[in-house]
């Protein structure tokens, strides 16, 4: 869930009344007691809402891409203090304003449904950007870090497929616009997977089971309509 505040929409001209002067929001009098005929600056900060501005022409509107006071926004999307960061999804991928270094977005995917069913891994979208991950805690304790490495293959094929896409600024697992591009996302993965595991000794614990969901995969993703 989001926090911070919402920045979306333009309020009207004059709409709004501020408590302090009794002047409409982005007006102000010209003079003492007199009518609140002059508009506020450009600019000039709306209390209250820390993601719109006055227009210089007595609107509100929201402010430019950017972080203001840390509770501000960029674009229309809620600024998240805990997140440090912001950002734009309009059409395209999101558009990351700034982000934190202090945050793991792997361990923060431990608190998303896909880590609790059980997945090995996940492309994992935190604030714009996707990151690999594999998830050693769902992993048998047993395998190889070799045929681990072959599961980062898998999901780093994701993170690189500029076809993938993350749909909020939240943690969460990213996806894909049809199922068309899905599957062949997915095929491109699998088969990452599988070569890599070629390179892996048969010797090595946690291979076999790993090349068999591999084919599964393939099979499944590869082939047909």
């Amino acid at each position: 869930m989001l926090s911070g505040f919402l920045c979306a929409g333009v309020w009207p001209a004059r709409a709004q009344t501020s408590e302090t002067n009794r002047c409409p929001l982005c007006w102000e009098r010209s003079y003492p007691n007199g009518p609140c005929d002059t508009p506020l600056p450009k600019g000039a900060p709306v209390p209250g809402q820390p993601c719109k501005e006055c227009d210089g022409q007595g609107g509100i509107t929201n402010k430019a891409d950017g972080i203001y006071d840390q509770i501000g926004c960029c674009n229309g999307v809620p600024y998240n203090p805990a997140r440090q960061g912001c950002c734009d999804t309009g059409k395209g991928p999101p558009i990351v304003t700034t982000n934190s270094a202090l945050v793991d977005p792997c361990e923060v995917a431990k608190n998303l449904p896909e880590y609790h069913k059980g997945a090995f891994g996940a492309a994992v979208c935190y604030n714009g950007h996707v990151t690999p991950c594999v998830f050693e805690d769902n992993i048998p304790s047993s395998w190889d870090d070799w045929v681990k490495d072959c599961i980062m293959a898998h999901e780093e094929v994701h993170a690189s497929d500029p076809t993938y896409h993350c749909w909020k600024c939240d943690p969460h697992v990213g996806g894909w616009t049809n199922r068309q591009e899905g599957r062949a996302g997915e095929c491109k993965a699998y088969r990452a997977t599988m070569n890599c595991l070629a390179t892996v000794p048969d010797s090595l614990e946690g291979k076999e089971e790993l090349q068999r969901m591999t084919k599964e995969g393939i099979d499944e993703n590869c082939t047909g309509p």
